[in-house]
């Protein structure tokens, strides 16, 4: 595993043990355990005979040995544990129903809020929502996240950078991005020219003080350009990223739809 992965970061080791919890704490046999990673998009070998339990998440190839995951997560440990569960459940009072009708409030909830939210600003949000990014106070289950959506986790402190550019400039759409990029190009190119001009005159005789001030505005032009180009990285980055988000966002919301109508057909 990398520092990543023992540091506690989203990665694949991370999500795939997150992944393998939850699916221990939502079931009490091997047979629940098994349909709770296949709803995650896990495939997996869990056959007795295999020395080593493995799994693949959805979107890669190469397979986890579990047992790499920690002490807690060999083929005995999972199988102890889940039996754990189930005798817990067992100890649960059974339920008493009551003839109680609960009133149903509609409430609107931060997702509708934001889906009120047009352009490429409101596209992100609601991304990042769906990351669990939004409400800063939402915990997120990332076992329980869309294999799309968990690789994004890694890249979140650049989205959430993206985000706040466009949020910043109000910028909805890619009209409006390309004029906002251009702006900053033009801008990097005349303290460029600035800072030159600077240089040269470095050359020059000057007195100590102009010389201390020369440098000070040198200095304070560079730093201006890092961040201008960062900007201008960004926008490039939200050219590419929003065509991904919008394909990725298309896929989860047909994968949802699918697993709703399924659960439709089961309780008829």
């Amino acid at each position: 595993m990398t520092s990543l992965d023992k540091a506690g970061m989203p990665t694949r080791y991370n999500n795939t043990r997150e992944a393998i919890d939850y699916a221990i704490e939502h079931s009490k046999t091997m047979a629940e355990f098994k349909y709770a990673l296949s709803q995650m998009g896990y495939s997996y070998n869990l056959s007795t005979s295999r020395k080593y339990w493995t799994v693949i998440p959805k979107g890669y190839n190469k397979s986890i040995r579990l047992k790499t995951l920690g002490d807690n997560y060999t083929n005995a440990r999972i199988e102890e544990r889940i039996r754990a569960n189930r005798d817990r459940w067992l100890e649960i009072k059974p339920f008493t129903r009551q003839d109680i009708k609960p009133r149903q409030y509609r409430l609107q909830t931060r997702e509708h809020k934001i889906k009120k939210i047009g352009g490429l600003y409101g596209l992100y949000l609601h991304y990042c929502y769906m990351l669990g990014y939004l409400p800063k106070y939402k915990k997120q289950n990332t076992a329980r996240l869309h294999y799309l959506l968990r690789d994004d986790l890694i890249k979140l402190d650049r989205i959430t950078d993206e985000v706040r550019l466009l949020g910043r400039h109000q910028i909805d759409n890619a009209q409006q991005l390309f004029s906002y990029k251009n702006s900053v190009e033009e801008e990097i190119k005349n303290l460029t020219l600035d800072r030159t001009h600077l240089r040269k005159k470095i050359r020059t005789k000057l007195s100590e003080s102009e010389l201390s001030e020369t440098k000070a505005k040198i200095s304070e032009i560079t730093e201006k350009l890092r961040t201008l180009r960062k900007e201008v990285n960004l926008c490039d980055g939200i050219t590419e990223r929003s065509k991904v988000i919008t394909a990725k966002l298309d896929v989860i919301r047909t994968d949802n739809e699918k697993i709703k109508r399924k659960e439709q057909r089961e309780n008829e």
